[in-house]
């Protein structure tokens, strides 16, 4: 055979997707008024009664990173097709409650919702006739909502907080061939069999045909 000269291909093959991306989402942080109370004398303590929440709609959520993920091929062509799974999700390392639930997320894959209510006092000397605000910050975007433990007196500006999601090319299988006949038992002796299931065939119950496994 001539140097260069590539072998014929037989069989099934498996096919990588080139280097899987790393996907950047903005979600932002805005501050959310809870508490205003106008001061009648100069010292109050007054108690609050707050919700920590974690919410997330994880279909909202992929869709997201789905748009994403085709944007940056259509610009790049990084990548030749196929299928990713999600591995990971950071924000900053200042942000370790974000982080926190962002990890969460990507475990479950599925939508996620936790509470907690929690409840503190805050002492103010402010003089007669003045207000006392309180707001709690909230972290949110496609599919996410996190109200964080923290308060301020003040309402801060809104932040916007980009997220890298990282994802893992799948591994699939290309040039495989369909064998179809009357009865499972006809399979050919060169067909993939089932690693979990000694039934060769696939669609059993489905139609009157029987699939033999792929080949």
């Amino acid at each position: 055979m001539e140097s260069g000269t590539s072998l014929p291909k037989i069989g099934p093959s498996v096919r990588v997707p080139k280097i899987a991306p790393s996907i950047q989402v903005t979600l932002s942080f805005h501050w959310k008024l809870m508490l205003d109370y106008k001061i009648t004398t100069g010292t109050i303590i007054k108690s609050y009664r707050y919700k920590i929440m974690e919410h997330l709609s994880w279909d909202m959520f992929q869709r997201r990173v789905k748009e994403a993920l085709k944007s940056k091929i259509e610009t790049s062509g990084f990548s030749d097709g196929g299928s990713y799974v999600f591995r990971s999700a950071t924000a900053d390392d200042k942000y370790n409650e974000v982080n926190h639930f962002l990890s969460t997320i990507v475990e479950k894959k599925a939508n996620y919702n936790r509470e907690v209510v929690s409840e503190a006092e805050w002492k103010y000397e402010i003089s007669p006739g003045l207000k006392m605000s309180l707001y709690q910050l909230y972290f949110t975007g496609p599919g996410i909502i996190l109200a964080c433990d923290t308060h301020s007196s003040t309402n801060g500006s809104d932040e916007s907080v980009d997220i890298c999601v990282n994802l893992e090319a799948r591994t699939f299988v290309s040039g495989i061939k369909v064998v179809y006949g009357n009865s499972p038992f006809e399979k050919p002796n060169d067909c993939v069999k089932h690693y979990d299931r000694s039934d060769p065939d696939i669609v059993r119950g489905a139609n009157n045909y029987s699939i033999s496994d792929l080949r």
